[in-house]
């Protein structure tokens, strides 16, 4: 009887060089895609900028806006186990992150014709379009680390993602420090806006070559692979550990108590 593959082994289908290739495309993929993630993030400093600096929101639609990240992320219980599993992990992410770009390149065509004495016609606008960038956002992050279980190996995983953490953060920094100065020095004009939104889909147009270049892992012979546990299964054994149901809570509380403050930084950061 042939052995099951050890866990902390490369899947012998996938060879180290491209192991590494994978890996480092990973890496730079991260990197070029820090600009339009981060300003799809909940309260981050485009989207502060724009509703209150270029476009004059009210505040109930500024709590609505805030709110949609938050809802999409909600979304992603009832419908990610069908996805994962009719739905293999490469393309899905790849076209999750092209439909995320064709949002961003949309708003950014659409801002010069959004009239900036009539904030409620912006806001019919602007409501719906973060809220599909909000979900294909939260769905290519749930592929992403999807993708990324069956790409790394478990024994590499802590060095190479806080490798990878580090750059992406000294990237995110840098962005932020830019997109600061870039909006104070054009006055948070629509075209400085629609500059800004320009670098941000040019570098995740490149971030979707690295994309391609990563392999897409499936398992050689599902005869070597333990089946998974059926969904309820999964959910008992959980509903079994009081450490991790409590770590789940307080996660949670923290969570919904910190971002209660949410709206709040995008009526007053400015």
């Amino acid at each position: 009887m042939r052995a099951m593959l050890p866990v902390n082994s490369v899947p012998p289908h996938l060879h180290r060089a491209q192991l590494r290739l994978g890996l480092r495309a990973s890496t730079l993929e991260g990197i070029l895609s820090v600009p339009i993630v981060t300003m799809s993030l909940p309260v981050n400093i485009f989207i502060t900028a724009l509703i209150t600096k270029g476009f004059a929101l009210s505040k109930p639609t500024i709590g609505n806006l805030t709110s949609l990240p938050f809802v999409c992320n909600f979304l992603q219980i009832f419908y990610s186990p069908f996805v994962a599993r009719w739905f293999r992990v490469k393309p899905t992410a790849i076209t999750l992150a092209s439909l995320h770009l064709v949002c961003w390149g949309w708003l950014g065509w659409k801002l010069p014709a959004l009239p900036l004495a009539d904030p409620v016609a912006v806001a019919k606008f602007l409501l719906p379009w973060f809220f599909l960038a909000s979900l294909f956002n939260a769905s290519l992050s749930l592929a992403w680390n999807s993708w990324m279980h069956e790409l790394v190996p478990p024994r590499l995983r802590g060095r190479y993602f806080a490798q990878r953490n580090r750059y992406s953060q000294v990237a995110t920094l840098v962005f932020v420090l830019l997109l600061g100065f870039a909006l104070s020095r054009g006055h948070y004009a629509i075209a400085t806006f629609q500059g800004v939104i320009g670098v941000a889909c040019f570098a995740r147009f490149i971030s979707l070559y690295y994309f391609f270049q990563m392999p897409g892992v499936r398992p050689a012979n599902p005869k070597l692979i333990k089946p998974q546990r059926p969904l309820l299964e999964q959910v008992r054994i959980v509903a079994q550990s009081r450490s991790l149901l409590l770590y789940i809570v307080f996660g949670s509380i923290w969570s919904f108590a910190a971002n209660c403050f949410g709206p709040f930084y995008h009526v007053f950061i400015f």
